[in-house]
């Protein structure tokens, strides 16, 4: 895409957390969504701080989905678009801004971790901060679709499952969002 990238260490760990016990005690710190936001502000200011970037867009899988659009709720005018794929949708307690980030969440409808009521306040979040936003759903995805390792029954159990479809399509999807609806209208 023609673009710096700049990969955010969300836990703050400085390596690769495997360890399922250290993963909660930093999956718990980010419950603060300040920390969150915060985390995500200081990788764009990283960003930012290269030679020839005037502006910004961002995507995250999951936890990082979650993490963008919370960039994207912070309400910078250098972030012009996020993508989110299989991203958590509960909104923050952050104040209640406009954002001028679009948006495109890639969900799955079958995601058991973003239940209907949780999906419906994502939507009127997105109305009362009058946002840009484009929802693509794929029908019976669960969540992880993008991830080619999670295959197995007890994966499918626990609520993920790789879906090749709808992976290839959502990242097909934010390469057309960002260079044909974001970067185009700069």
């Amino acid at each position: 895409l023609g673009a710096v990238a700049v990969a955010c260490d969300l836990y703050g760990a400085r390596e690769t957390v495997w360890d399922a016990e250290d993963r909660r005690r930093y999956m718990a710190e980010l419950q603060d969504r300040n920390v969150l936001l915060k985390r995500m502000e200081a990788a764009l200011e990283l960003a930012m701080s290269q030679p020839g970037v005037d502006k910004a867009v961002a995507f995250g899988y999951c936890l990082g989905g979650k993490a963008v659009l919370d960039l994207a709720r912070g309400a910078r005018p250098e972030v012009l678009g996020v993508v989110s794929f299989h991203g958590i949708l509960d909104a923050p307690a952050l104040a209640l801004k406009p954002m001028s980030a679009s948006v495109l969440a890639c969900h799955g409808s079958a995601d058991p971790f973003i239940p209907e009521d949780q999906f419906q306040a994502f939507l009127r979040d997105m109305a009362d901060r009058d946002a840009d936003v484009q929802i693509l759903t794929f029908l019976g995805a669960k969540h992880a679709f993008t991830r080619p390792e999670k295959t197995t029954q007890e994966d499918d159990d626990a609520g993920f499952q790789y879906a090749p479809k709808a992976a290839t399509r959502s990242w097909d999807a934010m390469k057309r969002f960002f260079i044909d609806d974001v970067l185009a209208q700069d």
